[in-house]
Order: C-alpha cells, then structure tokens, then sequence
C-alpha cells in the first residue's frame, strides 16, 4: 500500500510541477498587465516570454513540453479569475526560486 501511496504522489507531481512553474511564471513575468490573460496575448506570449526562466523544466520535460504548454494555457484560461489577482498582487505566489528549491529537497530525500 506505501508503494502504491508513494507512486502515486511521484506521478501528481510530475504531471502539476511543470504546469506551476509554468503558470507562475508567467504571472510573475506580466505582473500589473491584466491583459496577459487574454486569449490572443496568451497564444502570442506563452512561452515565448518566459522561456529563459523556465529553460530548466522545458529541459527536463521536453518529451511532453507541448502538452505541458498546452495544459497550462489552458489552465490560464480557465482560471483567470485567480490568475488575474495574481497579476494584481492580491495573492502572492511561491517565488519560482523556492519551487526551485523545493523540488531540488525532494529529489534529494529520495
């Protein structure tokens, strides 16, 4: 059973991880630009604009970046309502360097 426990927080890890980081980054990049949600800047932006700062995921995942990318735009979509009091700074995110960092520990635990 911890093995079945274990496997399966590996497996929702690395689907959610790239698509944070992803998210967040580009919040964090377009911040006080409440238009960087809007279908046509997303489709001329995303990634475009943030891939020097996400180069190590797109490393890492690229056999399933285009999906990744995918999900996580449409995550943006979907979800603008949160996204956008992101961009306004009514919620502050986890910073990109401690998601970093936190997935650095994990790796290191097992």
């Amino acid at each position: 059973m911890q093995h079945l426990h274990t496997s399966l927080y590996a497996r929702v890890f690395q689907y959610a991880y790239p698509r944070r980081v992803l998210a967040i980054a580009y919040c964090e990049k377009h911040k006080g630009e409440l238009n960087a949600l809007g279908e046509e800047v997303l489709a001329e932006q995303f990634p475009s604009s943030i891939v020097p700062a996400v180069q190590k995921i797109k490393e890492t995942y690229h056999a399933n970046w285009d999906t990744i990318v995918a999900d996580t735009r449409s995550s943006l979509l979907a979800n603008a309502a949160y996204y956008k009091k992101i961009l306004k700074g009514e919620i502050q995110e986890t910073p990109l360097e401690d998601l970093e960092g936190a997935n650095l520990e994990t790796d290191e635990e097992d």
